[in-house]
């Protein structure tokens, strides 16, 4: 079982902060995710329903360790805690909640694969060549647009090479064939997600009310979708 005693004098602060945001800063390899399975052991130890508790980690490998990390410290107290990444947890949140965003519960999700051959047919009925633009690429940029939060004519308006252009294009048919296919990406979890929250404001109150504690994980590698989403359930 964990005691807090375990702990050096930064991390012991850290775990004991008073309500309100706290932001813990260190190098890598300092214990800052050490820290976030000692605080989750502590709420649980006070008695913290673990329905309000939610941790968000960088990578499922890393979700995964956590959960042992809780299980070592606190047993059984950890069952059904919300750990996982961002596309994970909110996979479950959206498949919950799939009509506020115009989709069914049972929508696919598409991996690189799926996304990269969804590409290619579109490129292919609007006459552009594979050959000359990689779609691997335009995979990629229609992701840090959608991580970035942008439209894809403010897209273009920063980044006007021909990549840029093509990108624009295809961009409106992708999401419009995905969600023909009831189907989303990876990123649109993230998406969907903000636009749920945006939309649907009883869905949004329930989570806020819901969730008295979220923590995250390397939170400076988080993109700006991320961010915008995290504010809302912060709020």
């Amino acid at each position: 079982m964990f005691s807090i005693n375990e702990l050096n004098s930064q991390q012991r602060d850290a775990v004991q902060a008073p309500n309100g945001p706290t932001m813990v800063l260190g190098g890598p390899g300092c214990g800052k995710t050490r820290v976030l399975a000692h605080r989750i052991a502590h709420l649980l130890q006070l008695g913290v329903c673990t329905s309000q508790i939610m941790a968000v980690l960088r990578t499922n490998k890393t979700a995964d360790e956590m959960k042992n990390n809780v299980f070592h410290l606190v047993g059984e107290k950890n069952k059904n805690l919300c750990i996982g990444t961002f596309h994970t947890i909110f996979a479950r949140v959206l498949r919950k909640n799939a009509e506020a965003v115009g989709y069914r519960s049972n929508f696919s999700l598409y991996d690189t694969v799926d996304s990269i051959n969804l590409i290619k047919s579109i490129m292919k009925s609007l006459g552009i060549s594979i050959q000359q633009f990689a779609p691997q690429e335009i995979l990629s940029r229609i992701s840090s647009m959608k991580n970035q939060v942008i439209a894809a004519e403010e897209y273009f308006d920063h980044t006007s090479d021909l990549y840029a252009q093509c990108t624009t294009q295809i961009f409106d048919e992708y999401q419009k064939r995905l969600k023909q296919c009831n189907a989303m990406d990876l990123d649109d979890l993230v998406l969907k997600s903000i636009e749920m929250f945006a939309n649907a404001k009883n869905i949004l109150t329930w989570h806020q009310d819901r969730i008295r504690f979220f923590l995250i994980d390397d939170f400076q590698d988080i993109s700006r979708s991320q961010y915008t989403l995290s504010r809302f359930l912060a709020g």
